[in-house]
């Protein structure tokens, strides 16, 4: 497996994460400004659709970018690593940094290039175990 192919499976995942955040905020507005709900409610209904889409956008990356049939089980536990994994260093990197940067739009800027940088490689070491390394194994 080349590197390039993590990262167009990488990038792939990302827009439908991006893409989602927009849709979810859209939701979140509407369901708000218009129809009078509360936010708490439209989080029950936001939370499983989020993790159901990212499921099946994680999945479709790895099925586009890496031809090795991995079995679904395998699929979703590199999901469940990629995303606890992208949220626990993207946090620890970015609460080591924090006292380091004083100035906040500096900090802003730096946060936007940890969690794209947390992301990838997150994506990359998931996918690297769970996918192509279990295929090698069969």
């Amino acid at each position: 497996m080349d590197n390039l192919s993590f990262v167009r499976g990488a990038t792939f995942y990302l827009f439908i994460y991006l893409f989602l955040g927009l849709v979810n905020s859209g939701i979140m507005l509407f369901g708000v400004k218009s129809l009078h709900l509360s936010p708490l409610i439209i989080l029950v209904f936001l939370i499983p659709f989020t993790a159901l889409v990212l499921f099946f956008g994680f999945k479709e990356s790895v099925s586009l970018f890496f031809p090795e049939r991995a079995s679904k089980a395998d699929i979703a536990k590199a999901w469940v690593v990629q995303l606890l994994l992208f949220l626990v260093l993207a946090v620890g990197i970015e609460k080591t940094l924090a006292p380091l940067v004083e100035k906040k739009k500096l900090f802003q800027i730096i946060s936007v290039f940890i969690n794209f940088l947390t992301f990838f490689a997150s994506y990359w070491l998931s996918v690297s175990y769970f996918v192509t390394g279990k295929a090698r194994e069969k």
